[in-house]
């Protein structure tokens, strides 16, 4: 392997003891570092808000908060220079298809179609979410089916 895409919520799960996925969240980032995998975003990620014009990169900015495991493994990726851009324009007709998926309410969060347009784009075509509302099973294996992303949750990751 060689790079992923990680879903917000899977950095939220790292942080929070709570969360039935705190412990494969947080073996999923470690997992991510020990390979030294690249963490895939789309467009320019810069952890400087003004600098920023990533989707994803505006959810980790917005979302994970500073001081915590999470942001760690973030700036670790970026001082490593392990963030690998992926131009979300390049697969329009992805993103047509998956909007599609939005229309008929099978997908509420538009930005969840980024994460998925994004590992498309990547190499390795992986996703790592904890997100069953937007991607379902259902949702996982049609786009599975249509895209070849495989969409695992942190659980299924870390025992991968």
């Amino acid at each position: 392997m060689n790079d992923i895409v990680i879903d917000t919520n899977v950095l939220l799960h790292s942080n929070n003891r709570n969360d039935v996925h705190y412990h494969s969240a947080n073996e999923t980032l470690k997992l991510v570092l020990h390979n030294d995998l690249f963490l895939c975003v789309d467009d320019i990620f810069d952890i400087d808000k003004t600098k920023n014009t990533s989707i994803i990169g505006h959810e980790y900015n917005t979302h994970v908060i500073p001081g915590t495991s999470a942001i760690c493994f973030i700036l670790d990726r970026v001082t490593k220079r392990k963030i690998r851009p992926i131009i979300t324009k390049n697969y329009k007709n992805v993103k047509l298809k998956l909007s599609k998926m939005i229309k008929k309410g099978e997908v509420k969060n538009r930005h969840d179609v980024t994460f998925v347009i994004v590992a498309y784009g990547s190499q390795d075509k992986m996703l790592v979410s904890n997100d069953y509302d937007d991607f379902n099973k259902e949702n996982r294996k049609y786009i599975s089916n249509k895209f070849q992303v495989s969409i695992l949750d942190s659980d299924e990751y870390a025992a991968s």
